[in-house]
């Protein structure tokens, strides 16, 4: 089975199936089946309706989480750059964690001076 419920999809199947198995207990009624399908399609992050549809909403981890973490393994809190390097250096790391698809990184809007002849 292939991973097709993106971290939110599962969070709100997670809470709404909880919900509908707490009140289908309580009625004593077939929402309690219905509550645990959300919930086990929350857990294990597949969804057969969805792979019926070909369908998905997970589309596989992004470039820049996996950066993030390899870039700096070891070298304490891996969501923002190290307070002492500047941001042209994180961005080199970056570009070294990404294994050279990173070419060149382009300044950020520089301010040109124009010349006016009087």
């Amino acid at each position: 089975m292939k991973r097709n419920l993106a971290n939110l999809d599962r969070l709100i199947r997670g809470l709404i199936g909880i919900a509908v198995l707490i009140v289908g207990i309580y009625l004593q009624s077939w929402l309690a089946l219905l509550g645990l399908v959300l919930l086990a399609t929350a857990v294990i992050g597949w969804c057969p309706l969805y792979a019926a549809l070909h369908t998905a909403t997970y589309h596989g981890p992004r470039r820049d989480d996996h950066a993030v973490r390899h870039a700096h393994a070891g070298e304490g809190s891996a969501s923002a750059p190290l307070a002492d390097q500047s941001r042209g250096a994180w961005v080199k790391s970056m570009g070294r964690a990404l294994r050279g698809t990173v070419r060149s990184v382009p300044k950020p809007y520089a301010r040109r001076s124009t010349q006016h002849d009087e």
